[in-house]
């Protein structure tokens, strides 16, 4: 039914301990395009990993229909992520400190150990495997895999970024960000209020903390190498209707087009628990992209290159105010 498998044991590792801090209970979902990996945190933070296609060396997918929350396009099961990640990490580390220790030993240019991780999965009611494979060990490992999830409670629809009524878009570098969050962690930062506006042509972006500590207030640098883009949107074309003679405008569903502006600010405020959760994989990525749009789900789409540079990783975090 699907099998896939790569040399790049340490990607899998990174980019899986990232998401972590969200929780064990995850979704997999496997098609043609790739695996993702999807954990949500009291239905208030959610994560996606998405593995594509393209990184693995191998990649094959028959698809049928396995259970009751797969579809003929998609394989979905439930797993426990911590297993998951602790065996793709003890691996990982273990051809760490192999690959060291042949340096250590040969000098520059000693060897460097290259294991076979090959994932595959049966179908409904098999386990998900991952078999290791190199000169020196063979080694399989069964995940038993659950189909008693309930999508639309344990991963809610509404964790569904609305690209036609976004209110806010943020293109910027990941390490000043990365810095941001160790700095708002130290101060014991409670809540995190983020102001952005784009007034006379100027960015600003300020992230605001509140804490045991008092308040603090960190500026993004406004310059293009790092932040690229700061838009900020408001609502137009409210439909106009007559009553007695008067004209009133009421706002429209259907009619109602969301269009930059250099005349408005926006506020955004989350609780910072949820919001640090992402920082091991800010840490991870060199560009990100931040969405919000008009019922308050907050998107942030962090860009993750494998240390072969064939393809890259994505993970989503969503975050409701």
């Amino acid at each position: 039914l699907f099998t896939a498998s790569t040399t790049s044991l340490s990607h899998i590792s990174n980019v899986l301990n990232s998401i972590t801090p969200l929780g064990s209970k995850c979704l997999v979902t496997i098609n043609e395009n790739g695996l993702f990996f999807t954990v949500n945190d009291n239905n208030i933070c959610k994560v996606q990993l998405n593995l594509d296609s393209k990184f693995f060396d191998s990649f094959n997918y028959n698809p049928i229909k396995t259970s009751s929350i797969s579809d003929s396009k998609n394989i979905k099961f439930g797993l426990d992520l911590f297993l998951f990640v602790e065996s793709v990490s003890l691996v990982n580390n273990y051809n760490s400190n192999l690959s060291n220790s042949n340096n250590h030993n040969n000098g520059i240019g000693g060897v460097t150990v290259k294991t076979i991780c090959t994932l595959s999965y049966e179908g409904y009611g098999n386990p998900f495997i991952l078999s290791f494979e190199d000169d020196k060990m063979l080694e399989r490992v069964e995940f038993q895999t659950y189909d008693d999830l309930d999508e639309d409670e344990d991963f809610p629809h509404y964790f569904e970024i609305d690209n036609d009524k976004l209110i806010l878009e943020i293109i910027l570098k990941s390490p000043i960000l990365y810095d941001i969050l160790k700095d708002l962690k130290e101060i014991q930062t409670e809540e995190i209020l983020i102001y952005g506006d784009t007034k006379n042509g100027k960015k600003n972006l300020i992230f605001i903390s509140k804490g045991e500590l008092g308040y603090s207030k960190l500026v993004f640098p406004s310059n293009r190498s790092i932040l690229e883009q700061l838009v900020i949107y408001k609502a137009i074309a409210l439909k106009n209707v007559s009553y007695d003679d008067e004209v009133y405008n009421f706002p429209d569903e259907e009619n109602i087009e969301y269009i930059p502006t250099n005349t408005d600010s926006l506020t955004s405020f989350y609780k910072f628990n949820y919001f640090n959760k992402l920082t091991r994989a800010v840490k991870l990525s060199s560009k990100l992209k931040i969405k919000k749009d008009a019922k308050g789900l907050t998107s942030i789409n962090l860009l993750i290159k494998d240390e072969k540079n064939l393809s890259n990783s994505v993970i989503e975090f969503q975050i409701l105010e």
